[in-house]
């Protein structure tokens, strides 16, 4: 398993949480600027731009699959602030999770 493929199984498994870079790469024999850099030229996003795809993935699914609340959604997708949640949502899928949810279910 390279380093990108155990900050990705990482980003998988505990994106509902606060996530640093820094704490999973934390016992590694390398630095940040070098994990930064390689993560980046692998994926070609950054962490936090990799990390946020992965929390709007999973709150998409959500909000097609479920008939929770925006602000659960918003929690369980690793967002303890739903204007920050709303923000990066639009960000990625350039509509409100409001929106997306209408245009799935009309």
């Amino acid at each position: 398993e390279s380093i990108t493929e155990k900050i990705i199984n990482e980003i998988t498994q505990n994106f509902g949480t606060r996530l640093m870079l820094s704490d999973i790469i934390d016992g590694m024999n390398y630095s940040l600027p070098y994990i930064s850099k390689k993560f980046k030229s692998e994926t070609g996003m950054s962490f936090q731009e990799y990390l946020k795809k992965t929390r709007i993935n999973e709150a998409c699914r959500l909000l097609a699959n479920s008939s929770k609340k925006i602000e659960e959604i918003s929690v369980l997708s690793g967002y303890g602030d739903t204007d920050c949640f709303r923000k990066a949502f639009k960000e990625i899928t350039k509509m409100t999770p409001k929106e997306f949810r209408q245009r799935i279910y009309g």
